[in-house]
C-alpha cells in the first residue's frame, strides 16, 4: 500500500514563483555538515558536476552565495582588495608575456600608470584605498599618464600621436560616406580589410613597445606593482 509523505518546497517570491530544486537545500546542508561540496555530492549520491551545476544555478537565481556566505574570498586580509588583485594581475601579466615587468624595482621594465588625483572618485582617498576606488568606484578616467618601457606615451590623458592615429579614419570615413557625414564618425569595416584605426594602433605598438630596463622609477603616484 502506498503512503503519502509531506515535503517542503521552496519558491522564489514574485509572480513567476520559480521553484528551487529541493536538492539544492539538501546539498547546502550536507556541505555544511561534511565540509565541502564534493563530500556533499557523495553523501547525496550525485555526481560532483551535477551538484556543482545545481548550486551554481541557484546562486545565480538568488544572487547570493550559498556555499560560502562571503565576498572577496580570494583577497588577503592583510591587504586592500584592489591592491591585492592588481598585484596578482601585474605579476601574472609579466609571466604571461615573459617580460621583466609587474613591479617597480631595479632591473624591471618601467611600464607604469599614474592615477589622476583630480578624478572626483579618487579625491581624498588614502593610499590603501585608492586602488579600490579606481577599480571598483565610479571612475570615468582614473589614469592620467602612462609609461611604456621607460617612455611616456600618455600625458595628461592625451596621446602625442592621437591626431595622427585618428586622421586616416577621418579621411576614410569621408571617402566612404561622402562629405555630408560628420568627420570623426566611426567608419564601417569592409570585409577582409583591416580598419585604418586598427592598422595605425598596430603600427604604433610595433614602433613604441620595446624592451627597456631601467634602474628605478621617479617618485609619484605610480602603479606598476604595489606588492
Amino acid at each position: 500500500m502506498r503512503s503519502l509523505h509531506a515535503t517542503i518546497g521552496w519558491r522564489l517570491s514574485g509572480r513567476a514563483g520559480e521553484a528551487l530544486d529541493p536538492r539544492v537545500v539538501e546539498l547546502v546542508a550536507l556541505a555544511a555538515q561534511h565540509g565541502s561540496l564534493a563530500a556533499a555530492a557523495r553523501a547525496a549520491g550525485l555526481p560532483y558536476r551535477t551538484a556543482w551545476a545545481l548550486v551554481a544555478g541557484a546562486e545565480r537565481t538568488l544572487g547570493q552565495r550559498l556555499m560560502l556566505l562571503e565576498r572577496n574570498v580570494l583577497a588577503r586580509h592583510d591587504l586592500p582588495v584592489g591592491r591585492f588583485l592588481y598585484g596578482l594581475a601585474a605579476a601574472g601579466g609579466a609571466r604571461a608575456i615573459a617580460q621583466p615587468t609587474g613591479a617597480i624595482a631595479p632591473g624591471r621594465r618601467a611600464d607604469l600608470v599614474v592615477l589622476d588625483a583630480d578624478e572626483p572618485a579618487l579625491a581624498a582617498q588614502s593610499v590603501d584605498d585608492i586602488l579600490d576606488a579606481a577599480i571598483f568606484g565610479p571612475c570615468r578616467r582614473p589614469v592620467r599618464d602612462a609609461m611604456v618601457g621607460g617612455r611616456w606615451v600618455v600625458r595628461e590623458g592625451r596621446h602625442p600621436e592621437e591626431r595622427a592615429v585618428l586622421a586616416p579614419l577621418d579621411d576614410d570615413d569621408a571617402r566612404s560616406h561622402g562629405a555630408d557625414r560628420p568627420r570623426g564618425a566611426t567608419a564601417s569595416r569592409r570585409s577582409g580589410a583591416i580598419d585604418p584605426l586598427d592598422r595605425q594602433l598596430v603600427d604604433w605598438v610595433a614602433r613604441n613597445v620595446r624592451r627597456a630596463e631601467v634602474g628605478g622609477a621617479r617618485p609619484g603616484v605610480h602603479v606598476g606593482s604595489l606588492a
